[in-house]
């Protein structure tokens, strides 16, 4: 990687003609600390990227070395540009990271991680379609103001989701669809991460395959405003986002504010799939136009950290985040007698308030080289609201969940041995609450959907791991974690149903493993492997809910279930050259144990007479084993000084032990994205396929949606998209983007609402 384009930086003028300034290729941002070197004469750039290369007149060649950053020679002569560029490296060796000590233990096996300037160059304000179009996960949609990510074929309660270190996984994480990760505003986002190998080890209960941690903003050292609006046309959304942040003597802090309101959205109106009627609902679309799809949504969050001494601080960390009612899109297209069969369908604000403590202490000590302890607490509220046309009362549910963490952690660096070790507790408590009401407000009885008379959900879990360094070239990783998980769910109402109990007490211990090891064959290419297991213990929502997907099933509660297990096996394959990098991992996964719905009675009845309807009952039960396995490919191209090719591609497929299709598999996808940068201005192209899959590959129990695709399953899709950045000075930044330019129609797997179509984004960010 050489000479590059020219930076426009701060307002410091380049004094001399040898003065030259180093910056990232990807953020533009000057790098300090770069050292400049020949022979034994060297020199540093300051801390706005400047270097005076003067006292390397006499050099011939220079070397420029950055431990974060690609090391470079360049001959003298060929210094005639201001500006000098370098690449960050893809890989770099683990080491403890006291800001964030469990991610330096998972990051051999980290597939892929977005920074801040990534996140909001997508120009998304939801954070699933940004994992969507940067990493390749599938994220299936049900209403419009959600997304439920699927990793590796892993969604909803298999999929562990850690924000600032505090699992969002709780005790009614469903088996279908989950949407919860919406709750965090993208621009509160600084990164994220999506790990495998040692992740059920260090994060527990729900990372049966891997886990996807977001971290939100760091603080900073100076005084700044950030202030940022957006538009999109295909929903005629607006958001207004504000960061504050602010530093006095030992304490800094930030504070966000977001107000989001959407529109109804727009599909797209090529029908290139040749199913013209599909998505094209009769009663609740009106030409591209989804409607009852419009929400407001708002976040707020809140972060202080005070230095205590040199060697200890303490952070607070408040989120908040709400929305308007959310409609069930995909219920209110459904037809009874050829008209609508749903009067409303919606879910009620969405309330998610979080509070994190957290103690660092970097002092060694005969135990650890640092200590953290973590004091989180989080409050959620939600409801669902239904009433069928033919019916005179409206069905409110609503549920609420509190859950309280405690985590410790200590690391110890013995030589080449880095040693992590600690505990956990969580204990959550569920209500839930339910009535019918009429149109002039009168309640009458209603059952829950959760057991009625709460339940309590307590694990408490012990964990280890080892990173030895045995040389240059090889690293071990060995960990485990002993979970030990008590349930228990009271029941008010057995009369209704005939329940044959009138409490749940489920007691489950589970012991996970993982063993890894990266071998490098030089500086440029290397080999992990890893063997790891995962778990997922029974919650609320397995054992106790009280529910019907449509009105031919109903799940009723069942007391016998254990945990959900995995055995995963990945190797992985990396190269990292100058020009190019490439990330290729093969997995495998076998699920046993795993919790499957099936056809079940009560007191000798196979049906049951559930929200107006007789169903066939059904229970979750601990019966069937599965198999899955895929590829992810990550690569990276320089092709010259303005150009940089990208591409994602995702392979999944799965099996249960019949033999039968495995629910949540998504299709093959493959992202592109072609990078133009000169001077101030970014342009990409960006490409986005996913495959089909047909009818045939669609799991038996409906939690695919089977309904919502066309009679042969989904077909293939592709969007084109374009972004085009430009600073226009070193506090403005103005973006512009057309996705879906081919204005395609589609839906993404699982989904019961279609993809947006032409969508024209404009953003202005100003820092002040």
């Amino acid at each position: 990687m050489r000479k590059i384009i020219i930076l426009l930086i701060l307002s410091t003028n380049l004094i001399m003609s040898k003065d030259v300034v180093v910056a990232d290729l990807a953020s533009r941002k000057a790098i300090a600390g770069v050292s400049f070197s020949c022979k034994e004469y060297g020199t540093t750039s300051n801390k706005f990227g400047i270097v005076n290369l003067k006292v390397l007149d006499e050099c011939d060649s220079i070397k420029i070395k950055h431990i974060s950053f690609i090391e470079i020679n360049i001959l003298n002569k060929e210094f005639n540009n201001d500006t000098i560029f370098l690449a960050k490296k893809s890989y770099v060796l683990p080491e403890i990271n006291l800001k964030n000590n469990k991610e330096s233990f998972v990051v051999f096996s980290k597939l892929r991680k977005l920074n801040r300037i990534k996140i909001q160059e997508n120009l998304n304000t939801n954070i699933s379609e940004i994992l969507k179009k940067t990493i390749g996960i599938t994220i299936q949609e049900s209403q419009s103001g959600g997304g439920s990510p699927n990793f590796r074929g892993m969604e909803a309660n298999r999929l562990l989701v850690i924000n600032d270190g505090i699992p969002l996984n709780n005790a009614i994480y469903r088996n279908g669809h989950i949407q919860s990760s919406s709750t965090i505003n993208p621009f509160f986002v600084e990164n994220i991460s999506i790990v495998t190998g040692p992740a059920a080890v260090v994060y527990g209960d729900g990372a049966m395959g891997g886990a996807m941690i977001i971290n939100t903003i760091s603080l900073k050292t100076k005084n700044e405003n950030i202030l940022k609006q957006q538009f999109e046309s295909s929903s005629n959304s607006v958001s207004i986002n504000y960061l504050g942040f602010s530093s006095f003597k030992k304490i800094s802090s930030a504070t966000g504010i977001s107000i989001n309101s959407y529109g109804n959205l727009n599909m797209g109106s090529k029908r290139n799939h040749g199913y013209l009627d599909w998505g094209n609902e009769s009663i609740i679309v009106s030409g591209v136009e989804q409607e009852k799809t419009s929400f407001d949504k708002y976040d707020f969050i809140q972060k202080i950290n005070f230095d205590i001494n040199s060697e200890s601080s303490l952070g607070l960390n408040t989120q908040f985040s709400t929305t308007s009612r959310i409609n069930r899109f995909d219920k209110l297209n459904d037809l009874e007698n050829e008209n609508a069969k749903y009067r409303y369908w919606y879910y009620g604000p969405q309330l998610r308030i979080a509070q994190n403590i957290k103690y660092t202490n970097k002092k060694k000590l005969f135990f650890s080289d640092l200590f953290l302890v973590q004091l989180a607490w989080q409050k959620l509220n939600e409801s669902r609201h239904h009433q069928k046309e033919n019916e005179n009362l409206k069905s409110n549910r609503q549920e609420r969940v509190l859950i309280k963490d405690l985590n410790i952690d200590f690391q110890k660096r013995i030589k080449k041995l880095n040693i992590h070790y600690g505990f956990s507790i969580r204990d959550q408590k569920v209500t839930s609450q339910a009535n019918l009401s009429d149109s002039i407000g009168n309640l009458t009885y209603n059952t829950t959907r959760y057991p009625d008379g709460g339940s309590k959900v307590l694990d408490v879990s012990l964990f280890s791991q080892a990173h030895y360094l045995f040389s240059d070239q090889l690293e071990f990783y060995l960990g485990s974690r002993l979970n030990n998980n008590y349930l228990k769910s009271v029941f008010n109402d057995t009369i209704t149903y005939m329940l044959p109990f009138n409490e749940i007490i489920l007691e489950n211990q589970g012991i996970v493993y993982s063993a890894g090891m990266k071998l490098m064959f030089d500086k440029h290419v290397s080999l992990n492997s890893s063997i790891f297991s995962g778990f997922r213990n029974p919650n609320v929502d397995d054992v106790g809910k009280i529910f019907s997907k449509n009105d031919g099933l109903v799940v009723i509660p069942s007391n016998k279930l254990s945990l959900e297990k995995t055995l995963n096996f990945e190797i992985g394959f990396f190269v990292n050259y100058n020009k190019l990098k490439l990330n290729a991992q093969y997995y495998q996964t076998k699920i046993t144990d795993a919790i499957q719905r099936n056809n079940s009675s009560i007191n000798g009845n196979d049906s049951l007479f559930y929200d107006g309807a007789m169903m066939q009952i059904q229970t979750n039960q601990n019966i069937s084993s599965a198999k899955i396995s895929g590829l992810n490919i990550f690569s990276e191209i320089i092709i010259n000084k303005q150009f940089k090719f990208e591409s994602i591609i995702n392979v999944c497929k799965g099996k249960d032990y019949l033999d039968n299709p495995l629910a949540h598999i998504p299709p093959t996808t493959i992202s592109a994205n072609l990078k133009y940068a000169i001077d101030q201005d970014i342009l990409s192209i960006g490409w986005q396929y996913n495959s089909q899959k047909n009818a045939n590959e669609y799991d038996e129990a409906g939690i695919d949606n089977l309904d919502e695709a066309t009679e042969d399953g989904i077909p293939s899709w592709q969007t084109f998209n374009l972004m085009y950045k430009k600073n226009l000075d070193n506090r403005t930044t103005f973006n512009f983007g057309i996705k879906n330019i081919l204005d395609q129609h589609y839906k993404t797997f699982g989904s019961g609402i279609s993809g947006s179509g032409r969508n024209f984004i404009v953003s202005l960010t100003t820092k002040f």
